[in-house]
């Protein structure tokens, strides 16, 4: 058996999103299992080093959009045939659409990280929508099996699609929770320049409209009016000047944007805030919200994705509509809760939700799909 995963990832080279954290730790499992595997991924302007593994890199740039990804993935399935045995996983319906135009006789499994569709209209617009549309309803119709990570994602293909209830599973994502535990919070808050008496609430992800960080901004003089707190924000995106805009009208000197840092930093940062923000439209997961859980630090969220089943009670946070003055009540009780009494909760809520899970269920996916290739 061997398993070719696609997606738009360069395995030397550390980005943001939920995506990206799956198809790692998916590869850090397959390396410490006996099963062959490559990944067909980018390569961001040829990065120095090699992986340890087999990597085929089907776009070379800095920038890679969806459409430059899908393009260079029809030019590795005309130069490369994936034998019978292969299992071809991707992480969207659209990119198994070249290997199944080429007719290859690998199994196609897709991973589904939520309503993807929806996205690409809120983003891209209607025209882009539709594209995506029939590219989707094309590979879901050919492709051999699905994986959802949440049950809404689930029910949500399957309702569009009924032909795929023959053919999914449910196999909700995990973390890495060796890696995501408390750090040094003295260091850490040192090291990042938070003052003693200063509260953090923090948000990592992209600068986007449907993650609502607007909505974070416009809370801050409401929390700030009650408690010593600042809203750290660290991640990227197209509405990153758009919204420091808002912070100096709204909230000025009170959020400080950090731009992208990498994993390490992350954890840390983690650890040295005193609550997780996270006001999003839609979600699957989201594993920002395990990974600050397991990092000791309590959430205040939207009721989006997994986050009921992730925080089932008010013991590691609070779940809340997405009004601002809500969710500013909701942070600022959370930060008058004794914080090692909720950081214990958290970190013991999260042992439920490992990674290793996941890997054992999806190799039992592989296997039956190779079973049928024979």
């Amino acid at each position: 058996m061997q398993v070719a995963i696609v997606a738009p990832v360069d395995p030397l080279v550390e980005k943001p999103g939920g995506t990206r954290t799956y198809v790692m730790n998916l590869i850090d499992s397959l390396e410490e299992s006996e099963i062959d595997f490559s990944l067909v991924g980018v390569d961001f302007d040829k990065t120095d080093g090699n992986p340890s593994f087999e990597f085929v890199p089907a776009v070379v740039s800095s920038r890679v959009s969806s459409m430059k990804f899908l393009r260079g993935l029809m030019k590795v399935a005309k130069k490369i045939a994936f034998p019978k045995s292969t299992i071809i996983h991707a992480q969207r319906p659209d990119h198994l659409f070249p290997f199944q135009f080429r007719d290859h006789p690998a199994k196609k499994l897709c991973t589904l990280h939520g309503q993807m569709s929806r996205s690409v209209k809120e983003r891209r617009g209607i025209f882009y929508g539709y594209s995506y549309d029939k590219l989707e309803s094309y590979s879901l119709k050919r492709v051999d099996h699905v994986i959802a990570v949440d049950e809404t994602t689930l029910d949500q293909f399957v309702t569009k699609y009924p032909f795929l209830s023959e053919k999914s599973s449910l196999i909700p994502v995990g973390i890495d929770i060796d890696a995501w535990k408390p750090r040094d919070r003295v260091a850490s808050r040192k090291r990042f320049g938070f003052a003693d008496q200063e509260r953090i609430a923090l948000y990592v992800g992209r600068l986007e409209k449907e993650k609502r960080v607007d909505l974070l901004i416009e809370s801050i003089p409401s929390i700030s009016g009650r408690e010593n707190c600042s809203l750290v924000v660290v991640g990227d995106g197209t509405l990153r000047k758009n919204l420091e805009t808002l912070s100096e009208r709204t909230a000025p000197g009170r959020v400080r944007f950090m731009g992208f840092q990498p994993t390490e930093a992350v954890r840390e940062l983690m650890g040295a805030s005193d609550v997780f923000c996270l006001a999003s439209d839609f979600e699957s997961g989201p594993l920002v919200v395990l990974e600050s859980l397991a990092s000791g630090t309590p959430v205040v969220s939207t009721d989006v994705g997994r986050v009921r089943e992730f925080m089932p009670n008010s013991s590691t946070g609070r779940i809340v509509s997405q009004d601002t003055e809500a969710f500013a009540n909701a942070v600022v009780e959370v930060l008058r809760i004794e914080r090692h009494e909720m950081s214990t909760k958290c970190i013991e809520r999260v042992r439920n939700f490992s990674f290793q899970k996941t890997f054992e269920e999806t190799v039992r996916v592989y296997e039956n799909l190779s079973r049928r290739s024979k």
